[in-house]
């Protein structure tokens, strides 16, 4: 069974739209390349849509093809075959087929995976470049057509690396675009890497709009500004967040903040190298399985599990399992029965590990579609 990666790909690596960069220092903003505002009216969105708006801009929407992959590199290895498998070097082939798994997962179209981390063979090669194609790709109604590219799934301190998104998402009735392009460099340490975007995104029910911004969201700070342009313009000022929240304007005037929920965790000198989930068991035992490989010696880990669609937040102790001594890495695992908890194996769930040292500091790391609801908290979000 295939986890997540454990290189973990920060915001700025995997916040992707259609239209260049602003070349040479221009200003996104303002500049020739800048996308045309869309048509969506901030003002008239609940606090709940502008924050999703926020989110998706900041790492959500560039996370969920990523996640796919995951999900299908779990679900091949049902004993179902499904979906089926196909690995040639660097690039995993997943066809759908119409197949069930034995968990009750549905599986269609065909999926590429290309040098991604974690998926494509043992190890990805930093000199080439990574690609994930979705055609019509079918994962129990979440459907996803597109691409999406990084010019190196493993950028090396001070290289600037660029991503690319542009996919249509529907289940059902609802249906959306996203197109985005980043511009960043690699920046060691907990400031995180800054980066340029530029793109748009149209969602069924909110109408179109463009995203401008340099942003840098780092373990423990965040920094820069975002805009996300319609018939209005919603601008996020995360220079101005303070104890974890950045307040943000409509049309300049104040109109809320976006926050996290307990400001940043004490400094430690633990990390988290990745992490990842996903449902095993059998038919009517089904299990929600979760692990994380931490470095150092963490006093406790726990798992925090959230279904965007039905606001469901569970939060369970992990327990230890090994220790790699060659990776010095501590790997923390909890399986969880389906039928005691509030979440279910269809949902699209969001990750969140944090390990805490014996002095209270934590770092943590969350991966999923809603992985912007924990960026302000400092973890690390794939």
């Amino acid at each position: 069974m295939k986890y997540a990666s454990k290189t973990p790909l920060l915001l700025s690596a995997f916040t992707l739209s259609l239209g260049a960069l602003a070349a040479c220092g221009d200003d996104p903003a303002d500049g020739p390349d800048a996308p045309p505002a869309g048509t969506a009216r901030f003002a008239e969105m609940t606090a709940d849509e502008q924050h999703d708006s926020i989110e998706m801009a900041l790492g959500g929407a560039a996370a969920m093809p990523v996640f796919a992959v995951f999900g299908a590199s779990i679900d091949s290895a049902d004993a179902a075959g499904c979906p089926a498998l196909t690995e040639d070097g660097l690039t995993s082939t997943f066809e759908g087929g119409g197949c069930t798994t034995s968990n009750g997962n549905t599986y269609d179209g065909r999926l590429v995976a290309h040098n991604v981390p974690g998926f494509s063979g043992e190890n990805a090669d930093p000199t080439q470049p990574m690609r994930i194609e979705l055609d019509a790709w079918d994962a129990s109604g979440l459907i996803y057509d597109g691409l999406l590219e990084q010019s190196t799934p493993q950028p090396a301190s001070g290289e600037v690396y660029t991503t690319s998104l542009d996919y249509t998402l529907s289940a059902g009735a609802f249906g959306a675009r996203f197109q985005l392009d980043t511009e960043c460099t690699q920046r060691d340490g907990d400031a995180g890497n800054p980066c340029t975007l530029a793109g748009t995104f149209e969602v069924d029910g909110l109408g179109s709009f463009a995203i401008v911004g340099e942003v840098a969201l780092g373990a423990a700070t965040a920094s820069g500004w975002l805009e996300l342009r319609g018939a209005d313009t919603l601008r996020v000022d995360l220079d101005a967040m303070e104890d974890g929240c950045a307040p943000y304007t409509i049309d300049g005037v104040a109109a809320g903040e976006i926050c996290d929920d307990a400001g940043p965790p004490p400094s430690t000198d633990l990390e988290i190298s990745g992490g990842g989930g996903g449902c095993g068991g059998e038919a009517g035992a089904e299990t929600i399985d979760a692990l994380t490989w931490v470095r150092g010696d963490a006093a406790r880990v726990d798992a925090t599990l959230f279904d965007d669609a039905t606001g469901t937040e569970e939060t369970h102790a992990m327990a230890h399992d090994s220790y790699d001594a060659e990776a010095d890495e501590h790997t923390w695992r909890v399986e969880l029965a389906v039928a005691e908890t509030e979440l279910t194996c269809e949902a699209e769930l969001t990750y969140k590990f944090e390990a805490f040292d014996s002095e209270g500091g934590s770092v943590c790391f969350a991966m999923g579609p809603a992985q912007g609801r924990y960026a302000a908290e400092g973890c690390i979000v794939w």
